[in-house]
């Protein structure tokens, strides 16, 4: 049973050798976080071993993440006992389960072999496919609707998996969590956002019925996903720095090495923190990137986003006036802190749905 006790007495027991390991991606959100430490309890019950999850930042990177740390917190769960990537000697560990990604990040792409489960939604790299004792990658809007299909005794990659919301399957505390992070991960489920999914919203049903009982109101979830929004848009305490580090994954698209961070505030508030290209270029620098890209989003007066990066000339060109300019909507706006904006009409294009097309781009430019 994946159970927060259950969580926790896993952490305590910290890394045994040859361990398998339960890892989200670099950017490690709300997502990542949830996926790997209830699936690691799931596979360890399931296996009877421990598989102990990982989270992939920077120990101190975790209190940026106001959301999850709030959400955790009110699980229960045991953060001074949580291992962190750059804590591990990676020479003991024997296997890794990816979630929340299908692709090791560049920094980590000598782990590949040790990689022998994938449980994703994003695009699917076609990575590790004969390595795998189990490789789930469907497109759905959160990686936590993947994994409590699993755990609920379902298929995930059948079009309408039968589930089994047993309250053998999980503790409350536990489908609360996942119910959170798929409420932050589809907008609450709003279909105008181009988030969510069926599957996504069979999930948010029987979890919420886990948590709550068969008489579940949308006014209980309503209220769980306002009070994470808070959490997640309260950015005030946050340097530039802080900000581009909270959210940020790393590409190499075609030897082109692009950072990506999604921040929660516009290009204006951020600027007002400091000199923001002097702040972009400095972390451009010190990441080792040829381009940064940041995608602010906003809900302020409904969802607004805007994209902004470093120069590159043909980049700018592309979102200027070229393909991925009209389908994005994008309209240049008055810079920022001296730096290129663009306004983001289609406000459906995450950086989820952005990396793809940068990837086709960056290939033929």
């Amino acid at each position: 049973m994946a159970t927060i006790d259950n969580l926790n007495a896993l952490l305590k027991s910290g890394m045994p050798k040859e361990a398998c390991v339960v890892m989200g991606n670099e950017s490690c959100d709300m997502d990542s976080i949830v996926t790997s430490l209830v699936y690691a309890t799931y596979l360890s019950q399931k296996e009877k071993r421990p598989v102990v999850p990982i989270l992939n930042v920077e120990r101190e990177d975790l209190a940026l993440r106001s959301e999850t740390t709030w959400a955790l917190q009110d699980a229960g769960v045991d953060l001074e006992k949580v291992i962190f990537a750059p804590e591990v000697d990676w020479d003991q560990v024997g296997e890794i389960v990816l979630v929340d990604h299908n692709l090791l990040c560049p920094a980590q792409s000598t782990l590949g072999p040790k990689v022998i489960e994938v449980l994703d939604h994003h695009a699917d790299s076609g990575k590790y496919i004969d390595q795998c004792r189990n490789r789930a990658i469907r497109t759905v809007g959160s990686a936590s609707t993947l994994a409590a299909i699993v755990i609920l005794q379902g298929n995930p990659m059948e079009e309408e998996p039968i589930l089994s919301p047993t309250k053998g399957a999980m503790c409350d505390m536990v489908a609360k969590l996942l119910l959170g992070t798929i409420m932050v991960d589809t907008m609450n489920n709003d279909p105008a956002m181009k988030k969510t999914t069926p599957l996504d919203r069979l999930a948010t049903k029987h979890l919420s019925e886990m948590v709550w009982g068969a008489d579940a109101e949308d006014g209980r979830r309503d209220e769980l996903y306002k009070k994470l929004s808070i959490e997640k848009f309260n950015t005030s305490g946050l340097t530039i720095q802080m900000s581009l580090r909270k959210d940020y994954k790393k590409f190499s698209f075609s030897d082109v090495e692009v950072g990506m961070a999604s921040i929660l505030e516009s290009l204006e508030s951020l600027a007002g923190k400091g000199d923001l290209h002097a702040e972009m270029e400095q972390y451009k620098a010190k990441h080792n990137l040829d381009i940064l890209i940041i995608m602010s989003l906003t809900q302020t007066n409904g969802i607004e986003r805007e994209i902004a990066t470093t120069h590159h000339t043909k980049l700018l060109a592309e979102l200027a006036d070229g393909p991925l300019s009209k389908e994005l909507e994008l309209k240049e706006i008055a810079p920022v802190g001296g730096v290129t904006v663009f306004k983001q009409n289609n406000v459906a294009v995450s950086r989820k749905v952005l990396t793809p097309k940068l990837e086709v781009f960056f290939a033929s430019a």
